[in-house]
């Protein structure tokens, strides 16, 4: 096997760990951080390593590098262009001053090996892979990284939303769990929680109707044992302020859809003005099908905790049926696509809270309002230009506070 160097005498700072699926290794070991570059083959036939200390001198080198964005591979396949881990060149700099401070952070011996090996870049955040591989244990964490106090925030409430489920019971050996909080830097910018293992919520809706159904039915059950947790809250987190700011920016966008946003805006307000829905219980704030992972084993791992607080229990139920109905459309055209999954949800959902179930009306009145914010975030946050979801998107949230199914047409 050759490498082309493309005209750097340091490109062979990529490591490849094979032609399907290449990555680079940021490696630390006792005082020093390494790039670790290592060619294992199609089946480990191969293997090279080099190992730089980490330093000044690296930093530059490996920004040139990201900014050649990869080399060139010559095999007897022919050439592949390998790519390097992240867009940004300030990432990887950023990624590499963390590690040697994650150490103490972990409290590891000094003789164990992490690994960032893998990092990618989520609206305006960094989440990385970090592997422990130590004589005692072998884990896997993931970090996020945000910069600024106003991330910092988020990733603080994150943090201490999970401290304070992982204490309340939400781990094993209950099969309703969230990931173990390991820890964090003091100006909260980097946090490291354990990998929730299994698959999200969301590929498993799209394998045969018996799993979608089977998982959609250990979301609802997931979801009940939070809202059932013995915590207290002295205020409750409402959605009618922000279902303002929602519908305002609509209608400025689409002034032709004017009279019937404030028909939905009003018959939602009417619904969720109504004090009767008792006391908040431990909300989740951003429940759907990509917050959720399910593994063989049974054990269920909700994750992204940034907006947890107390609210009623229909704000997670609504929020989570209309987001599901809003995916499906956008992958297949149709609400019907989820329907089967939405009704296993909310039925094993009722099934284990029994009494404890809010009324139709208010978790469609949560449905619709999780339209409208899918709808602002869509065209007035991302900006996407998506103006056919516009009609179908309002119809779904007019039906869903009535309390009526959702229709194609």
């Amino acid at each position: 096997m050759q490498f082309e160097h493309c005209g750097h005498p340091l490109s062979l700072l990529l490591r490849a760990n094979d032609i399907r699926d290449p990555f680079t290794v940021l490696v630390s070991v006792g005082d020093q951080v390494l790039i670790r570059v290592l060619d294992q083959g199609q089946r480990c036939a191969h293997k090279f390593d080099w190992e730089i200390q980490f330093g000044t001198s690296l930093l530059r080198v490996a920004r040139e590098l990201l900014q050649k964005r990869g080399i060139r591979r010559t095999t007897s396949h022919g050439t592949v262009v390998v790519k390097t881990i992240g867009e940004d060149p300030a990432i990887r700099e950023r990624l590499a001053a963390t590690l040697q401070e994650l150490r103490s952070v972990i409290g590891i011996d000094p003789t164990t090996e992490l690994r960032i090996v893998n990092a990618w870049s989520k609206r305006k955040k960094v989440l990385f892979e970090l592997e422990e591989k130590g004589h005692q244990q072998h884990r896997t964490l993931i970090g996020r990284l945000m910069d600024g106090p106003s991330r910092a925030d988020r990733n603080r409430a994150c943090y201490q939303a999970l401290e304070v489920l992982w204490a309340a019971g939400l781990r094993a050996p209950c099969a309703f769990t969230v990931p173990q909080p390991i820890g964090h830097l003091e100006n909260w910018q980097v946090i490291l929680q354990e990998k929730a293992p299994g698959d999200l919520l969301d590929h498993l809706f799209v394998r045969d109707a018996g799993t979608a159904r089977c998982s959609a039915a250990m979301a609802g059950e997931w979801l009940n044992a939070l809202h059932s947790l013995p915590l207290g809250f002295s205020e409750q987190t409402m959605i009618l302020p922000k279902l303002d700011i929602w519908s305002a920016a609509l209608k400025q966008l689409s002034p032709q859809h004017t009279k019937m946003l404030e028909r939905i805006h009003q018959q939602i307000t009417a619904q969720l003005s109504d004090q009767s829905a008792g006391s908040p219980v431990p909300s989740h704030g951003d429940f759907h099908a990509t917050n959720l992972l399910i593994c063989g084993t049974g054990r269920v791992t909700g994750i992204d905790f940034d907006n947890f607080g107390g609210r009623e229990r229909s704000a997670d139920l609504g929020y989570f049926l209309g987001q599901t109905a809003a995916r499906g459309f956008r992958k297949t055209g149709s609400f019907g696509s989820t329907a089967e999954v939405r009704t296993a949800f909310l039925q094993s959902y009722t099934a284990a809270a029994g009494p404890r179930t809010p009324p139709c009306l208010r978790i469609g009145s949560h449905a619709g309002a999780a339209f409208l914010r899918l709808l602002h975030d869509e065209l007035c946050l991302m900006k996407s230009g998506r103006t056919d979801f516009i009609d179908p998107w309002l119809r779904a949230a007019e039906l869903s506070a009535c309390g009526a199914e959702l229709a194609d047409s």
